[in-house]
């Protein structure tokens, strides 16, 4: 259930509660502050959405108020799955949600580039298609088969290539991630607009354990899913269902950010507003444009 809740309305902390009260339906002992708003808030755990605009009409104490509220309401979205806010300086944005890809996106995935290093040109392309190519890749990221098993269609992909050369990829794999160092900072620049941030990424376990690291930014946003964990990779349209069903979002409010022509694609079935990605320095400009076009 979706709340939208006009600031503008609440001229002090009375009328935001009872904005509060009068929406949720909260019950008859409810104290009027945020402590009680956090205890009615973490008693149940159907779907919830409140969204709160026209932030820039309060008064600087009301304003300090809500940014306490909004504290508050952080904590209750780590301990309610099934919640999520948004707080508005205006009115509610046609698009409220910004969902990134992952690899090549907020990190550098350099496939062939560190087996080509080790290989050399010719028979680091070779691998590099025995891993990656006819999907192989993508099944590590479904998180179906175990390791043991994807390693092993590698190396059936091409039987003349030295199994260890193959091993020695695959156990090596941290070297092909990088951190991008403009992550962090975009990712607050997008926040500083009002806009709900969000993760829905192809990543296998493998990587992820290989270079835990390079995904500091995830405690930067508000959730989102890694396809090994829901067994369904992208492009294909169920988990893109499945990310609008969790997490309780219309599509048409949201924008995916996907360095692959198919995965926008399939966001584009799926009615999500989508933006193919190629560098940062060519595309944040036109992104940040798309999300405010006032931005400077």
């Amino acid at each position: 259930m979706k709340y939208v809740i006009d600031l503008k309305q609440t001229s002090d902390r009375e009328g935001l509660h009872d904005a509060l009260s009068k929406n949720l339906s909260l019950p008859e002992h409810y104290g009027r502050n945020l402590d009680a708003l956090h205890d009615c808030l973490t008693e149940d755990n159907a779907p919830l959405n409140l969204v709160f605009i026209n932030r820039a009409a309060l008064s600087d104490g009301m304003s300090q108020y809500v940014e306490k509220l909004s504290a508050m309401l952080y904590k209750v979205k780590e301990e309610r799955s099934l919640f999520s806010y948004s707080l508005f300086e205006g009115k509610e944005k046609k698009l409220n949600t910004v969902i990134f890809d992952i690899g090549n996106v907020l990190i550098r995935f350099r496939s062939l580039d560190f087996v080509r290093d080790r290989y050399g040109e010719e028979m680091g392309l070779r691998i590099a298609n025995a891993m990656y190519g006819d999907g192989r890749w993508s099944e590590l990221d479904r998180g179906v088969k175990s390791d043991e098993e994807i390693l092993q269609s590698f190396m059936d992909a091409d039987p003349s290539i030295p199994p260890e050369y193959i091993r020695w990829c695959f156990d090596h794999v941290a070297m092909a991630v990088l951190r991008c160092g403009y992550s962090i900072p975009w990712l607050r620049d997008v926040r500083k607009l009002g806009y709900r941030i969000m993760y829905l990424s192809n990543y296998s376990k493998h990587v992820m354990h290989a270079r835990p690291e390079v995904l500091d930014f995830l405690p930067l946003m508000d959730g989102g899913i890694f396809s090994c964990d829901v067994k369904l990779i992208k492009p294909d349209i169920d988990i893109f269902r499945l990310f609008t069903d969790r997490f309780m979002l219309d599509p048409k409010e949201c924008l995916f950010i996907d360095d692959r022509t198919d995965n926008c694609e399939g966001a584009g079935k799926a009615g999500m507003n989508y933006y193919r990605f190629e560098s940062y320095e060519k595309d944040r400009p036109e992104i940040m444009n798309i999300l405010d076009p006032e931005y400077r």
